[in-house]
């Protein structure tokens, strides 16, 4: 996942503070901070970046700060990271130097991954009723998952 691009990226600089929502069907590349919620096809987190919020994407990078929770099919957390949240994935790889504090669920169903997939070929990129409730079903399982412990 390290450099993996789409054909647009969006860049947030070292120097930019954002505070909202991002949504793009396209990659998010941060390297300042992101306090909110990003959905999005492809999201880098930079050495030196921070996120505060939840991730909904195909494929996350973190090699910078994180708190929140992670969504999304391919997750790398890289040996420079600090992560405290919970992720939901379908393939996990944390590199041993790493700092991560928090919960994780490995969801293997194809179908649900699917729905979430298809947020990002629709125009505007917002979540579709199908979608929702895809992500909506696997932070129902994982809060199960956490009750039953």
């Amino acid at each position: 996942m390290e450099g993996f691009r789409t054909a647009s990226t969006t860049h947030i600089s070292s120097d930019l503070t954002v505070t909202g929502t991002i949504l793009t069907d396209g990659a998010v590349e941060i390297s300042g901070t992101v306090n909110g919620d990003i959905c999005a096809r492809s999201v880098i987190i930079n050495p030196g970046a921070e996120f505060r919020g939840e991730i909904v994407a195909e494929n996350v990078s973190l090699a910078g700060r994180g708190t929140g929770r992670i969504t999304a099919r391919s997750v790398a957390i890289k040996g420079t990271a600090h992560f405290k949240g919970d992720i939901l994935h379908q393939s996990l790889s944390i590199e041993a130097s790493a700092q991560f504090e928090g919960s994780v669920l490995r969801k293997t169903d194809e179908a649900a991954w699917e729905k979430i997939s298809e947020t990002f070929v629709i125009e505007g990129v917002e979540l579709t009723p199908e979608a929702q409730a895809a992500v909506q079903a696997l932070k129902s399982e994982f809060a199960q998952r956490n009750q039953a412990a």
